[in-house]
């Protein structure tokens, strides 16, 4: 059974993400998460398909990727993610987005008066002190110890403001003065943040990796299966791991092979706000039994190093 462990409190800065051009690889011959060759009964060709999400900055593009019901199984924890949990972030730090005139312009905030009663108010987004939630998972097997990491089967979570720490508190100490004098607490009024669906993410992605290099292989991992909402959540699989800090808004991934346990597995690691949370994200997508190591990076330009 999963736990999820109450939110430790850091600041640290997002820089804006650069825009960046569209990376294509090779098509693929079916869809990479079910092996449809069509998109639909009545559709032959199949949708292009975004590794990182195009709403987190995601360059990496497998064509012909995608088939109907994979792609709108993807697009339900995408949208949450995207449009749910990191809205805000996205907003105030220029992330691309495909329905400009749907971004918004005020954030909700709820303001509470010693009676009891609570208001809800739009308060300019420019004005709000925002924070994010990033999950961390179990600690990744192929890690040295770190202090602060869940124990074993369960989430921890950081909340991490996007501002410098000054910004951050004068927007705090300022809220209740400019817009509700007499309230007597306040708090954001945002959707909750949904760690499982973060968690298919880094699934996706890593299915969406092993599409790239090794397509070969797709049909062993059963890191597929999961991707889909109504399949059964695997936590066992998913790890984090501190990783060093960027100085860019952009993602890097890989895909490694490293022991686990008595064997060897082959894994993909993702990071998708590497100057916001120093931590890298994992998904064990395969036992390993090939003779050569497997050791690829990626990032916004496309393949990086072999």
């Amino acid at each position: 059974m999963s736990t999820i462990n109450p939110p430790a409190f850091c600041v640290q800065a997002l820089p804006r993400p650069a825009r960046l051009s569209r990376v294509n690889f090779p098509p693929a011959s079916a869809c990479i998460y079910c092996d449809t060759t069509r998109y639909s009964d009545r559709v032959e060709r199949r949708t292009d398909e975004h590794v990182v999400p195009y709403a987190l900055g995601g360059t990496l593009v497998i064509p012909a990727a995608s088939c109907e019901s994979c792609q709108r199984d993807t697009s339900r924890f995408e949208r949450e993610i995207a449009r749910d949990s990191y809205r805000a972030m996205r907003t105030l730090h220029g992330y691309p987005t495909r329905r400009p005139d749907e971004v918004p312009r005020t954030l909700p905030v709820n303001f509470t008066y010693s009676s009891g009663t609570i208001e809800r108010v739009q308060v300019p987004i420019e004005e709000v002190p925002i924070r994010v939630v990033v999950p961390r998972f179990e600690l990744a097997p192929f890690a040295p110890a770190a202090p602060g990491f869940p124990a074993p089967l369960a989430i921890g979570m950081s909340a991490i403001t996007i501002e410098d720490d000054n910004t951050f508190r004068r927007k705090w100490d300022s809220l209740k003065e400019r817009h509700r004098k007499h309230a007597s607490g306040y708090e954001l009024a945002t959707a909750p943040f949904g760690p499982f669906a973060f968690a298919r993410l880094v699934y996706k992605i890593g299915v969406g990796l092993l599409a790239i290099e090794r397509p070969d292989l797709l049909s062993r991992t059963l890191v597929r299966a999961r991707i889909a909402a109504a399949a059964r959540f695997q936590l066992h699989d998913l790890f984090s791991a501190p990783a060093p800090s960027l100085d860019d808004g952009f993602f890097r991934a890989r895909l490694f092979t490293a022991p686990d346990g008595n064997a060897a597995a082959l894994f993909a690691g993702v990071r998708l706000f590497g100057a916001l949370d120093a931590t890298e994200h994992f998904c064990r997508l395969m036992r390993w039994d090939e003779r050569s190591d497997l050791n690829v990076h990626f990032d916004a330009t496309g393949r990086v190093t072999t």
